[in-house]
């Protein structure tokens, strides 16, 4: 007969490593706090003592990035539709917080990928390489003029950039990715919820940015502008809509598609209710390219079905007296034609650089110069002649143009050869899943598609390609595609109804 030696048993085991601790590591974390306390008492008594009460929270954000950075990526990516950049949040200036959030996530994937000896996540990629030749590109651009905007850029664009390597390296299966999916998902939800509330009743307590004009009250939530809101929320039904198509059950656990449906819907008019018009041309790209699904197709009918009856509703209101009073301003195309045709009047021109472009942010004063001081046009608003050089002294309002013109053909080559990259990346993500005997998710290709075609809706009038928060999700989607093909394997359980 076996007996149990009082020695063995974990209950003794868990006293003696209690009896004889980890000397260096104690010391290490005793060291560590004397040294806060003491910083955050000289920073209270000689300096400021609201940075120092923040001390404490920026050495525990630094931790939570470098040791458990896919948290910290799920919350940055929900933090993009609450979080201001640089703006008022509950009577509150809050800083760029990305410039400080996004480097130490790189170090955090890293780091991660390290401890995990994952060599297949470091290994360079062809998209890795695009990604570098445009910051490079563009870089180049940036130094070759006195009046670069180097920190601009920096702050507007190569930031961004960088997730495109955290989503890359940081350790996802697909389990994980629907997860994080999920939850910002709920998050956007909610805050497409709150824009709606803030466009009818003209309240906007967390933010108190709506603007208010001769059309009335128009809700802009946490970004910079109305057209930037209106880019931002136009990405989020595509997704939304597979989430009710896939049936994935909520952060909390609940199978509710009803609800992924209600978010679509959500997100749509939070989009209108920034005023836009270019919020419904993007809604149309939505449903457009949804219906090449069949599985999405019934959604998308039913919120056809849906929007159709509640419009009538809503047009009574103060916000859709607002949003249909847009449609009624005259010649809403005829500066932005004279914004585009000053660009590629530059473009044009033998002053353009055509393999690096004008460096970031020079085209609209740059192209100034090519409007003769003696061109004008009869503006039908004011119902008056105008003089061309008066009413063209703003940015270009068309992305496409924008981004040829300020990065050049290089600039452009790279850009191209990272959407190449991501084609690719669902082409071998679909004949990976066929070789293993698992079905490719064709649903979720289709809404990144929809999505991006958002993008480009916005931005042939708008200036997108410089929505921090539209950019940073462009970054994460092609790096989570490019590093994990996978994400669009289907297991046969996960077709299953639940």
């Amino acid at each position: 007969m076996l007996s149990k030696t009082p020695s063995t048993g974990w209950r003794q085991r868990y006293l003696t490593a209690r009896e004889a601790p980890n000397f260096p590591k104690v010391v290490v974390v005793v060291g560590v706090a004397l040294v806060l306390v003491l910083v955050t008492t000289l920073l209270t008594l000689f300096y400021d003592a609201t940075v120092s009460l923040a001390l404490p929270l920026a050495l525990v954000i630094i931790y939570a990035m470098l040791f458990r950075p896919f948290t910290c990526y799920v919350i940055l990516l929900c933090s993009l539709a609450v979080l201001p950049m640089d703006g008022q949040f509950l009577g509150f200036h809050v800083p760029n917080w990305a410039q400080l959030m996004i480097p130490g996530l790189v170090l955090g994937a890293l780091l991660t990928s390290w401890r995990e000896h994952s060599s297949e996540a470091m290994k360079v990629q062809a998209a890795d390489i695009f990604v570098v030749a445009f910051l490079a590109v563009a870089y180049t651009g940036i130094y070759m003029y006195p009046d670069g905007q180097l920190k601009y850029f920096t702050n507007q664009q190569a930031f961004p950039a960088l997730l495109y390597f955290v989503a890359r390296w940081l350790p996802l299966d697909r389990q994980r990715f629907m997860t994080e999916l999920r939850v910002v998902l709920a998050v956007v939800g909610v805050m497409g919820l709150y824009l709606i509330f803030s466009g009818l009743t003209g309240l906007d307590p967390f933010y108190r940015m709506n603007r208010t004009g001769a059309i009335g009250m128009a809700a802009r939530g946490a970004m910079y502008s109305l057209s930037d809101s209106a880019a931002f929320f136009s990405v989020w039904p595509a997704f939304l809509i597979y989430a009710a198509s896939r049936r994935l059950p909520l952060p909390l656990g609940k199978n509710r598609p009803g609800l992924w449906m209600l978010g679509a819907l959500g997100t749509m008019a939070a989009a209108a209710a920034t005023q836009e018009r270019t919020a419904f041309l993007a809604i149309a790209a939505v449903i457009l390219v949804l219906m090449f699904h069949r599985r999405m197709m019934g959604k998308v009918i039913v919120i056809l079905i849906f929007g159709a009856v509640i419009a009538p509703i809503l047009a009574l209101t103060v916000m859709g007296s607002n949003i249909t009073g847009r449609f009624d301003e005259e010649s809403p195309a005829l500066r932005r034609g004279l914004y585009r045709d000053k660009a590629i009047g530059y473009i044009m021109s033998p002053h353009w650089d055509p393999l690096f472009g004008t460096g970031f942010a020079r085209l609209k004063d740059v192209s100034m110069g090519t409007i003769p001081p003696d061109q004008w046009v009869y503006e039908p608003a004011s119902e008056n002649w105008r003089a061309v050089e008066d009413i063209s002294n703003r940015a270009i309002h068309c992305a496409p143009v924008v981004v040829f013109g300020e990065y050049g053909l290089l600039g452009v080559a790279a850009l191209l050869g990272v959407v190449c990259c991501v084609i690719f990346a669902f082409m071998r993500a679909a004949r990976r899943a066929r070789l293993a005997g698992l079905q490719f998710d064709s649903m979720l290709m289709v809404a990144a598609f929809a999505a991006f075609a958002t993008v480009v809706a916005n931005g042939w009038f708008h200036n997108t390609n410089n929505v921090m928060q539209v950019v940073c999700l462009l970054w994460s989607f092609i790096g989570t595609i490019v590093g994990h093909p996978e994400m669009l394997m289907v297991a046969p359980s996960e077709e299953k109804p639940r």
